[in-house]
């Protein structure tokens, strides 16, 4: 799930996730907690059923909102609603990676990501922000230095 996080001043903000016994048995969060930087933050269902009561007067007065696109029924889709960048037209997740500053979703689209626009647009992102590009197992480091550069070598 994709939430935009609009501060009017920017900062860090640091979301406990503390379920109560009856609701660890039914929720799987892999955190303790979700640190949302302004911009695009990704989160699980379970993460956002967590911190949605919690983040009740950010939602009210439009600091938090969450991006949810009607689209066609695909297999990208199979509900007809983007909820996560893979979901998300190609020019749409375009425009959201350039609005992302969080680190490690950069990483975590990098790695899941197979359209090569969005791909390289994650790479430029990573590049702005000075974040190092992750190294695959059978990618050489040339390949990944070329991808980065933007395919010009």
């Amino acid at each position: 799930m994709l939430i935009r996080y609009k501060p009017k001043q920017d900062h860090l903000k640091c979301v406990p996730l503390i379920p109560s016994a009856a609701e660890a048995k039914n929720f799987k969060l892999e955190r303790s907690q979700v640190e949302l930087l302004p911009g695009i933050n990704e989160v699980t269902d379970d993460e956002w059923r967590m911190m949605k009561p919690n983040l009740a007067a950010e939602i009210k007065s439009g600091v938090i909102t969450v991006i949810e696109k009607d689209v066609a029924k695909s297999k990208r889709a199979p509900e007809g609603k983007a909820r996560n960048l893979k979901e998300l037209p190609a020019m749409e997740a375009v425009a959201l990676v350039g609005e992302t500053v969080n680190p490690n979703t950069l990483n975590r689209w990098y790695q899941k990501e197979t359209r090569e626009e969005v791909r390289l647009t994650i790479v430029e992102r990573m590049k702005e922000l000075k974040i190092e590009v992750p190294k695959f197992k059978g990618v050489t480091e040339a390949a990944v230095e070329e991808e980065a550069a933007g395919g010009d070598k």
